[in-house]
């Protein structure tokens, strides 16, 4: 009887190593096909120890056991994986990390934790074989509801041998197969990517691109292919300087190849953005494209191909063109408009000139009452249309800009004090009055452009006039406040007159536009005068109100910030020197170059009251003879004149006297009065700069003086 069971040992241990050979070769075997290598060992582990359920665990992470994660393999019988994916199992993976031999868990044998979970799951006695080599976990096999533990212990020892093996082979199987799965995914991805990608550009509306290194062109969307004329995937293997395309230039001329977005970018290895340029397609068609391009590149850093973007920009091109066109048209006639404007202002104050000069000197000729009184009428009449001539002006000069502020200081309350003397003979003719209210706290000077003052003031009481039957005009100055030597002077004009409806307020403030046409006829004018006076009052930083009502009169209010400065003893002198009478103290030597027979005979009596030696040119050519055979203190030059004109002969004159040393003072008096027409005479070398008609003579004498006093 022993003899028998030493026998039966000897059969055991024979068909155990008879099986553990057959094992190793069935997993070499399928050492390249995971999944037959897992459901082989699974199925093989449950016959070989007799129990109901196996499971190969893989240890995703080879590090710890808190922080392991595990993946379930296989579960034979398959039937049996849902109960089994659990989190019992990773639990149960997890203490298997403390262990390096084959364990046997359940009843009294195992950990607690491990006894506790294969109890309450049902899943009896179970083997739990670790898949070690090395060092390294790969995972554990467990083999659930043992049914005969009499063999188990023996089996487990030759298992031992296997397991090494085992691990080995199994961990590379499964990272070959995840290999294979990351392949997929990847490829899944990039076919994804791809059909993306052919997605967005069907429906993309610019033309989009591919070509590889050598400049084929791989891939062309639809709104690429309409614009390039190809079709693909007959246009495949077309370059992009295949000759199907005749590429030229926007205006049609040569386009050199290094040009094309494409040969840019493999040159450059960057982006490339609106490089424009013409393709003609065989059928003759033009179309204008604008392309972007930008390089892809490889594993290495190399470029292996280029995207480019292209748009039909032909439509553009043309409308473009179309607005430069249109700009070019503007501005020629613009252009016009300040010629017309120059010369209707030239040949406007030429005779104007005549007719205020004298107008002024008859006055004093001793004429009886109603010969003055005519004389009056003529001199305002004249000056109504000077005014009006100095309107076109402002309104060309604003329009574009160029009115420059002359800012000085001035005295802003005499300003007000003198308006009467501005419309003296419009109130006497309506027999109204002119009444002023100063704030007595402006007691200083201010620095700004007196002249735009007077001439807003000065509007702003002719349309007070102009609009009232009667009553009283009144002007309140007022300041509303001061900081940091900034003064806000607020100039309040007000009148009794006819109103302004609330609806249309604003309507009086536009260029060339009045109410109604039956108030310009009753009442004049060319609808310039208030559109100049915004235009001022912006200019010098200020703003401007209006409150009305119809059938009581109106309130127009300029706000002005100026800067505060006392007046300083010169100015005082000044001031006072500016009363002097009109006439030098000792006789000066003047040349007048002037064509025009009245205003040589302006500036002749002109100069006789102002104790004037005059010499006349009627021309710049007998003005340089003269010049080269007298001394002169001052030459007054007419701009326009025939065979040579004043520019012309103030060159000449310069250029005598860069070899003598001497300079002459020059001085333009011109019906010139154009923004850039100062500008034209100071270039050709003249000092000062005077229009015509010369309404106020104390002005005209004191620039020359001036000039002469600097000798």
């Amino acid at each position: 009887m022993k003899g028998d069971n030493c026998q039966n040992r000897v059969n055991d241990s024979a068909a155990i190593q008879m099986l553990t050979t057959d094992m190793l070769e069935n997993i070499l075997a399928n050492a390249d096909n995971p999944g037959a290598l897992s459901m082989y060992l699974t199925r093989q582990m449950r016959e070989l120890l007799g129990g109901k359920i196996v499971a190969l665990i893989e240890c995703e992470c080879e590090c710890v056991a808190a922080a392991s994660r595990h993946r379930i393999v296989n579960v034979f019988p398959e039937r049996h994986k849902s109960a089994i994916d659990c989190a019992e199992i990773n639990e149960l993976a997890a203490l298997a990390h403390d262990y390096v031999r084959a364990q046997l868990w359940g009843g009294e044998a195992g950990p607690e934790r491990a006894r506790v979970i294969l109890k309450e799951k049902g899943w009896g006695d179970t083997i739990m074989l670790p898949l070690t080599f090395g060092r390294k976990r790969f995972g554990v096999i467990f083999v659930f509801g043992l049914m005969d533990l009499n063999n188990v212990s023996s089996l487990l020892k030759t298992l031992e041998t296997l397991t090494h093996i085992i691990a080995l082979v199994l961990k590379n199987s499964l990272q070959f197969e995840n290999l294979e799965n990351i392949i997929a995914e990847r490829t899944a991805e990039i076919s994804e990517k791809e059909r993306q990608f052919r997605t967005l550009a069907a429906a993309s509306p610019v033309g989009i691109v591919t070509l590889d290194a050598k400049g084929v062109i791989t891939f062309a969307n639809g709104q690429a292919e309409k614009i390039l004329g190809l079709s693909m995937p007959s246009g495949g293997g077309l370059k992009y300087n295949s000759p199907s395309w005749r590429t030229t230039d926007i205006d049609g001329g040569p386009f050199d190849e290094e040009k094309l977005p494409f040969s840019i970018v493999m040159a450059t290895g960057r982006p490339v953005d609106d490089i424009r340029h013409a393709i003609e397609w065989p059928d003759g068609r033009r179309v204008l494209i604008s392309a972007n391009a930008v390089p892809q590149f490889g594993e290495a850093g190399k470029i292996t191909g280029v995207i480019a973007t292209v748009t039909d920009i032909t439509e553009r091109i043309k409308a473009e063109k179309a607005i430069i066109q249109a700009r070019d048209q503007a501005e020629a006639a613009n252009k016009a408009k300040s010629m017309f404007l120059a010369n209707m202002s030239h040949e406007l104050r030429t005779p104007m000139n005549g007719i205020i000069g004298f107008s002024s000197l008859l006055s004093i000729s001793g004429l009886n009452e109603e010969q003055y009184e005519f004389n009056e009428m003529i001199k305002s009449s004249a000056l109504h249309l000077l005014e009006l001539i100095n309107d076109m002006l402002d309104f060309s000069r604003l329009e574009v800009k160029k009115i420059k502020l002359d800012n000085k200081p001035f005295d802003i309350c005499a300003v007000v004090k003198n308006s009467r003397s501005l419309i003296y003979r419009q109130l006497k003719n309506k027999s109204m009055g002119l009444e002023y209210e100063i704030d007595e706290r402006i007691n200083y000077k201010v620095i700004g452009d007196q002249l735009r003052v007077k001439q807003v003031l000065l509007n702003l009481l002719t349309n007070a006039v102009k609009f009232s039957k009667e009553g009283t005009i009144k002007i309140l100055l007022s300041q509303k406040y001061v900081k940091d030597d900034v003064a806000c002077l607020s100039i309040a004009v007000s009148d009794q007159g006819i109103g302004i409806p609330a609806g249309r307020v604003e309507e009086i403030f536009e260029m060339f536009h009045q109410l109604d046409e039956s108030v310009s006829k009753r009442h004049g004018g060319a609808g310039l005068g208030l559109s100049i006076v915004k235009g001022l009052v912006e200019l010098m930083g200020g703003t401007i109100g209006v409150r009305s009502e119809v059938g009581k009169g109106s309130c127009f209010t300029v706000d002005l910030p100026l800067l505060i400065q006392a007046q300083s003893a010169a100015a005082a002198k000044e001031s006072a020197a500016s009363k002097i009478l009109l006439r030098a103290e000792s006789a000066p030597e003047i040349l007048l170059a002037e064509d025009d027979d009245v205003c040589r005979s302006l500036i002749k009596a002109l100069s006789k009251r102002f104790n004037w030696n005059l010499k006349i040119a009627v021309n710049g050519f007998e003005a340089v003879e003269l010049y080269k055979n007298h001394s002169f203190d001052a030459v007054l030059m007419d701009g326009q004149m025939p065979e040579m004109n004043g520019l012309e002969a103030a060159v000449q004159i310069r250029e005598i006297e860069a070899s003598s040393g001497a300079r002459v003072p020059i001085i333009a008096l011109t019906a010139y009065a154009m923004p850039e027409d100062r500008a034209r005479f100071i270039a050709a070398g003249m000092d000062d700069y005077i229009t015509k008609p010369i309404s106020d003579e104390s002005h005209f004498f004191d620039t020359v003086m001036k000039h002469i006093k600097k000798r």
